[in-house]
């Protein structure tokens, strides 16, 4: 249960972070998906904490958007 718990927790991180950098860039959820080979509901669920991404589309997500993988993991979880 804890380590279910801490999995949710680390997804919203990672989606929110991602979301943060999109809209910082003044980035729209189709320009980004489009970019990385995900339908639009994929990345938003993601974005939200509901649903993972995995493989190169998140690493397509992660380049375009120039995020460093690293910052993707909540300080405490160092």
């Amino acid at each position: 249960m804890v380590k279910e718990r801490k999995n949710k927790e680390r997804l919203k991180y990672m989606g929110s972070r991602v979301r943060e950098e999109r809209l910082k860039q003044e980035l729209e959820l189709a320009d980004v998906a489009y970019s990385s080979e995900l339908e639009i509901p994929q990345l938003s669920n993601f974005e939200r904490g509901k649903s993972e991404i995995y493989g190169t589309s998140l690493v397509l997500v992660l380049a375009f958007l120039n995020i460093d993988p690293r910052t993707l993991v909540p300080k405490n979880d160092h």
